[in-house]
């Protein structure tokens, strides 16, 4: 119903847009990509802004730390001194 849309949006102030910092500088992701302005998240389409922000912190919100870590792990599991150790040395 439009009162508990209403409500919703009074309750949570959301909209579909992600804010985070990265580098000293805050950025805004909008998720509903083609719209200009995001649209405000009413309690019908709460359902769709979670799925949009679970998508959107898995597959971009976390990649450049994971690409770092990753960076980290191939340069240490890549070395020639990694392949030489045994199971038990590496415990």
């Amino acid at each position: 119903s439009s009162e508990a849309d209403q409500l919703f949006q009074d309750t949570f102030c959301l909209d579909f847009s992600v804010t985070y910092e990265a580098l000293g500088e805050r950025r805004t992701v909008n998720l509903l990509e083609g719209e200009e302005t995001p649209s405000p998240v009413t309690f019908q389409r709460r359902d769709e802004f979670a799925e949009l922000f679970k998508n959107w912190y898995i597959t971009s919100g976390i990649s450049s730390s994971f690409d770092a870590f990753r960076r980290g792990f191939d340069r240490v599991c890549a070395s020639p001194v990694y392949n030489c150790l045994s199971a038990g040395e590496l415990e």
